[in-house]
Order: C-alpha cells, then sequence, then structure tokens
C-alpha cells in the first residue's frame, strides 16, 4: 500500500466506511447498539479542541498532495 492509499484512506475512506456499515446494520438488531455508540461519541466532536485537532491533521493531508486524492475519488465514482 502507497502513501497516496493511505492519506486516501483517512482523508475518505473512514467516514464512508461508516456511512456504508450504519447502512447495512440499520434494520437489523445491532443496528441501536451501533446507533447509541454514534450518539454517545457525538460529543466528542462538538469538542472545539478535538474539531480543531482532526480538521488540522485532515488539512495537512490533503495539502500534502490534493490531486491524489481527488484521482482516487474520482476512481471511486467511476466504480460506481
Amino acid at each position: 500500500m502507497n502513501a497516496d492509499s493511505v492519506r486516501y484512506f483517512l482523508l475518505a475512506g473512514l467516514k464512508r466506511w461508516r456511512v456504508e456499515l450504519s447502512a447495512a446494520l440499520r434494520k437489523t438488531p445491532l443496528g441501536a447498539p451501533l446507533r447509541v455508540a454514534y450518539r454517545v461519541s457525538a460529543p466528542v466532536w462538538r469538542n472545539r479542541l478535538a474539531r480543531m485537532a482532526t480538521v488540522a491533521v485532515r488539512r495537512r493531508l490533503y495539502r500534502a498532495d490534493p490531486r491524489a486524492y481527488w484521482h482516487f475519488e474520482l476512481k471511486k465514482e467511476d466504480s460506481r
């Protein structure tokens, strides 16, 4: 796995994985505990310090090579 793939995964992959997981588990018995876990962790993301740290890391990853990020984004759209 090269650096561009890791960078892309950190920028977009985690969020997409979370969305796909929640969609897959929505009507199952595991859906309710997953929603509870999301709601419990939601205040962390409202915390200004946590948000600033996350945005700083994401900004640095994106600025390292923005063309690679969009290359992976477009490739992802083409595969759909």
